[in-house]
């Protein structure tokens, strides 16, 4: 039942978002391109075998969040009508502090993954500087079809972990 009601909010919001431009074999290339010159530019760094740096994101988007989830979560009166999109946080306010307290126990989990140093020289999780990489290649319009191709060709050269 609650599978059911997570794919209806996911078809929810699927209907509000434009929908992204049919992908080509022009554009497949150059994301292939963007991903083999990401994966050369990024620095192993196996010494740094953890770090605290997702469990400070989500501390983050803790002090964030729950100002706005308190602000949404009221009892609204049957004449009274929302925006759209707030409405939606509002009908949808547990769904969103169930989401988040589940990202907030994966923490521990998350300590030990592989860290890179970006051309920038930001040290990061591997992870999470190819998925921004990723992110700005599509202009933060995800597809599984442009995922695919971004890590296809990222693996390339230099193999994922997916364990």
């Amino acid at each position: 039942m609650a599978g059911n009601n997570h794919r209806d909010v996911l078809m929810e919001i699927a209907d509000r978002v434009e929908s992204a431009p049919a992908e080509t074999p022009q554009h497949d290339q150059m994301l292939a391109r963007r991903a083999t010159d990401w994966a050369r530019a990024l620095v192993w760094l196996p010494g740094t075998r953890e770090s605290s740096h997702f469990a400070e994101r989500v501390a983050a988007l803790n002090r964030r969040l729950e100002p706005l989830l308190a602000s949404v979560d009221f009892t609204l009166a049957p004449d009274e009508s929302l925006p759209e999109d707030l409405q939606w946080m509002h009908d949808n306010v547990r769904l969103v502090r169930v989401t988040h307290n589940e990202i907030k126990q994966s923490g521990d989990g998350l300590r030990k993954v592989p860290h890179v140093r970006t051309p920038e020289s930001v040290v990061t999780p591997r992870v999470l500087a190819i998925a921004h990489d990723f992110l700005l290649a599509v202009d933060f319009r995800y597809s599984d079809h442009t995922f695919s191709a971004y890590a296809k060709a990222f693996q390339t050269v230099t193999a994922l972990n997916m364990a």
